[in-house]
């Protein structure tokens, strides 16, 4: 994570301009922007930190240099196997369509509907220029537990009911899932497949081929993608096709194998980084199904708990630039011991810190890997990147037991404070950056 801490100012500072500019109370405002301005330097100014100053400068001296973009050789992306399920290259298939690369056939149902209601409010609206926005939304509806605008395929056949669909779960943009019932959608059962939309399959939802073949199986067309290009507007990547025509088999045998028996599935743990064949990977007594750090079972310290704060969002330390409401988090406090939930997401943060390493999470089940796990269990198909990014603790200059750090995820980043003060940490944000 790239930051220069002269570039973060205070949200306050900001907003105080924009109404000056927009009521045009200049003189008011601009009086407490500068009183604003003049106290919060000389707070900052106590919690200087040269040691952070020079690893960001020495970062921002590098001349970065623009390496054009090369897509991957069309060769390899065809030599690419998948671990867990098989495809075949068939005769009779229905071709790529790329103006339906992202869709689903109920979100294409209300693009249609969106636009006839569109037209009617530009039709009966008094003033045209302005859609109130709501005109957009729509009653989620669901097939089983699953939200239709995510579903790519849904097929009945006999007692057994079938749904391929998206799941933006581990990291993952489009990741495919499964949903498959045997008494006629009255309870389902949900499996990850560990197939990421076009990295480099791509599944079709306007495949042809019945979804439930003959063993019971699920079978759907895919194809073959690379990446283009680099990201373009709001990260945007596009795609182009390499190879088409291919049928993909789910067999239900190896979605359901869970071979330690933990709840998670193979393909699951696979994804998690833990061991397919040991349900308790850290050893720490909570199953790697049940467990929010799965992966590292390390000693605490003081330091681990100005980890934990932020990571949880411990509502004592995210008090922008204020004292007197950024309470002291006790040095004896140890979170409650959370299980993972349906509720909550999976993120993945890369740190070589065990301090870091001994957390316990509470909001969000945290994949850990240390720098050299990650280089080495990357897949050149996933492009995987950190969930989020923690800076290291810098020590400030002029205060003992006092550090200044920043954490990130790719849109937006926040600056904090860390003084060790009497019975605890006390922890303040100071700034923060959301693009």
């Amino acid at each position: 994570m790239k930051n220069n801490i002269k570039m973060k100012k205070y949200l306050s500072l900001m907003l105080l301009l924009l109404a000056s500019a927009v009521y045009g109370c200049k003189t008011k405002y601009m009086a407490e922007y500068d009183e604003f301005e003049e106290h919060y330097n000389k707070f900052m100014k106590r919690y200087k930190s040269t040691e952070q100053e020079a690893y960001y400068h020495v970062d921002e001296e590098v001349e970065w240099v623009d390496v054009p973009f090369k897509p991957m050789d069309s060769a390899e992306v065809k030599r690419y196997r998948n671990d867990f399920f098989e495809f075949k290259e068939i005769a009779d298939f229905t071709p790529y369509d790329e103006q339906k690369e992202f869709h689903t056939p109920y979100r294409d149902s209300l693009w249609e509907v969106d636009q006839e209601r569109v037209k009617r409010y530009l039709d009966t609206a008094a003033d045209p220029r302005y859609i109130k926005f709501d005109i957009f939304y729509h009653e989620p509806q669901y097939i089983g537990k699953i939200d239709k605008y995510c579903v790519l395929k849904h097929e009945k056949k006999d007692n057994v009911e079938a749904i391929v669909y998206w799941e933006s779960e581990f990291q993952q943009r489009l990741g495919i899932w499964i949903a498959y019932s045997t008494d006629k959608g009255k309870s389902w059962l949900q499996y990850y497949t560990g197939v990421v939309q076009e990295r480099p399959l791509y599944v079709k939802w306007y495949s042809k081929y019945p979804l439930i073949n003959s063993n019971g199986d699920l079978q759907i067309e895919a194809c073959l993608m690379r990446k283009a290009s680099d990201p373009g507007l709001h990260g945007y990547v596009p795609y182009e096709l390499v190879q088409d025509g291919l049928l993909l088999t789910f067999d239900l045998e190896t979605l359901r194998k869970d071979s330690d028996g933990d709840g998670l599935t193979d393909i699951v743990e696979k994804r998690l980084h833990t061991d397919l064949y040991n349900s308790d990977t850290d050893g720490d007594g909570i199953p790697d199904n049940l467990d929010m750090n799965p992966r590292f079972n390390l000693p605490r310290t003081d330091k681990t708990l100005i980890y934990e704060a932020v990571l949880n969002e411990d509502p004592r330390a995210h008090h922008f630039w204020d004292e007197e409401k950024c309470e002291i988090i006790p040095f004896s406090e140890v979170p409650a011991q959370h299980h993972v939930t349906d509720t909550n997401r999976t993120i993945l943060i890369v740190t070589d810190d065990p301090e870091f390493l001994a957390c316990q999470p509470t909001k969000e089940r945290v994949v850990f890997l240390t720098k050299e796990e990650f280089e080495s269990k990357k897949d050149k198909f996933l492009d995987e990147r950190s969930t989020i990014s923690f800076s290291p603790l810098f020590k400030v200059d002029n205060v003992v037991d006092a550090y200044v750090f920043d954490v990130g995820g790719w849109t937006w980043s926040e600056d904090y404070i860390a003084e060790k003060r009497k019975g605890g940490w006390w922890i303040c944000l100071t700034g923060m950056i959301m693009e």
